[in-house]
């Protein structure tokens, strides 16, 4: 469909998602995700760390990608995380941590659909300056967070509620770290 408007996020990622299931698209997805995904190799991925960065602070940065990727899984599910990055054209995953228990860090990793997550900015236009160069508002942004609303955020389905915040979106609020 070569006239397919989009006027969301949503929508794309659901024509994306409708033209993967085509079978000669989705034979070339899978021919693209075998070329860069072996999973006959032992390290399926690796981090390069800086040579700049002191031993201390290499040390925790590949003792967490390390945990990270035990906490996906990554080893036995690197082609479906693969694909479904592909075909979305973003993957976004809930950090969670237990409040009780911080020390331990990250306990889970929990994927969430794109199309139901947003990301919002709240912005205090008092405090706002125009920059005198290039003639454009800085604006300052108070607060950011997520809102996860399981209906989603379709041009059809804006999740509109006035109960909730100044935005009057419905759903979960999730803080921008996790």
């Amino acid at each position: 469909d070569i006239n397919f408007n989009s006027s969301t996020e949503s929508d794309l990622i659901s024509k994306y998602r409708d033209m993967s299931l085509n079978p000669e698209i989705d034979s070339a997805i899978d021919e693209i995700i075998n070329e860069f995904v072996d999973i006959e190799d032992e390290d399926i991925i690796t981090l390069d760390v800086s040579d700049k960065v002191e031993d201390k602070v290499k040390e925790t940065v590949i003792s967490e990608f390390e945990e990270t990727l035990r906490l996906l899984d990554f080893k036995n599910s690197c082609y479906d995380i693969s694909r479904r990055w592909y075909i979305d054209g973003r993957i976004r995953y809930h950090a969670i941590i237990d409040k009780s228990k911080v020390n331990e860090g990250l306990q889970e990793l929990r994927y969430i659909d794109p199309r139901k997550l947003r990301k919002f900015k709240e912005i205090d236009t008092k405090r706002s300056k125009k920059d005198n160069t290039t003639n454009n508002t800085l604006n300052k942004v108070v607060n950011e967070y997520y809102i996860y609303a399981d209906r989603g955020f379709s041009a059809n389905n804006n999740a509109i509620s006035t109960s909730t915040n100044g935005y009057g979106v419905s759903g979960l609020r999730i803080s921008k770290d996790a």
